[in-house]
């Protein structure tokens, strides 16, 4: 799932660059979840769940300003946008939670969402748009 496959290419090296960290970073972070429960590895998830936010802003920031440059369809830019934004959002609030020993179970269900979600977006949604910014 985390392995960058050569279908996964764009054909925009800075897009594909983008999203071979992006998937390293899930990659980590899934690995670091799927640990044995007794590791208390939240500090390093924390810092990794971090470094996911803000580069998938820098990402994202970056991919939306190739759609306002190549006249990607209004209708699905801001259906696209608006998936961004609630993946940064459910970033956020995963980083906010108190993390305790009764919610462990639970933010390691949401990262494994987030990864899962990355991965697809990438894989699925990104690769829909690359016609138009090429």
């Amino acid at each position: 799932m985390f392995i960058w496959k050569k279908e996964f290419e764009t054909g925009i090296e800075a897009i594909d660059n983008q999203h071979k960290k992006l998937i390293d970073i899930a990659a980590r972070l899934y690995d670091l979840v799927k640990l044995d429960e007794n590791v208390d590895c939240y500090d390093d998830i924390t810092e990794l769940l971090r470094e996911l936010l803000d580069y998938t802003k820098y990402h994202f920031e970056y991919e939306e300003k190739l759609f306002g440059e190549k006249e990607y369809p209004v209708r699905d830019t801001f259906k696209h946008i608006g998936e961004h934004k609630i993946f940064v959002m459910e970033i956020e609030k995963t980083l906010n939670k108190n993390i305790d020993d009764n919610q462990r179970k639970v933010t390691k269900e949401l990262i494994v969402f987030l990864t899962d979600w990355l991965i697809n977006h990438i894989l699925k949604i990104d690769m829909k748009y690359v016609d138009y910014i090429l």
